[in-house]
């Protein structure tokens, strides 16, 4: 009986750890399967896929304006791109940075302040409510919708 004891408290104690613990890392878990697919399909020029990762709501009209408005060989011209950092705000709500390396004649370094939102175990990519700038050395980008810098898109 004595030995039941300690090792009883040691489960209770590991359970409400778990309770505690399990759905941040859970949902941190999903969340970088993710946007590791967005970023893998963003390098391989897969725009499809990247659409499909939108919010469902907003897939059709983004869809549209990227299809009409991004070069289909924008790929080439990336040379890296990597998620920079990441937070959960509240349980379900991202803010990632991500870090884009572009060459097309001349070098630029541009990063996307991209919200993510979680529905039915997913993470699907608010285009609507995020954010790019160029990379700013000294503090704080300017940031500014994506919807606004689509069309700049076919610049690359």
């Amino acid at each position: 009986m004595k030995r039941i004891i300690p090792i009883a408290v040691l489960v209770i104690v590991a359970a409400i750890v778990l309770t505690y613990f399990a759905p941040g890392l859970y949902r941190a878990m999903l969340f970088r399967r993710d946007c590791r697919h967005f970023i893998d399909d963003v390098q391989a020029g897969r725009l499809t896929q990247v659409v499909q990762i939108i919010e469902p709501a907003q897939q059709q009209e983004i869809g549209r304006l990227i299809e009409q408005r991004v070069p289909q060989d924008y790929y080439t011209h990336i040379v890296s791109l990597k998620l920079t950092t990441w937070e959960e705000r509240e349980p379900g709500d991202i803010w990632a940075i991500v870090t884009l390396r572009v060459t097309n004649g001349s070098e630029g370094v541009y990063q996307g302040k991209l919200h993510w939102r979680m529905a039915k175990r997913r993470w699907w990519w608010d285009f609507d409510g995020s954010y790019g700038a160029e990379f700013s050395l000294s503090g704080e980008p300017e940031w500014e919708r994506l919807t606004d810098q689509v069309p700049y898109a076919e610049l690359l």
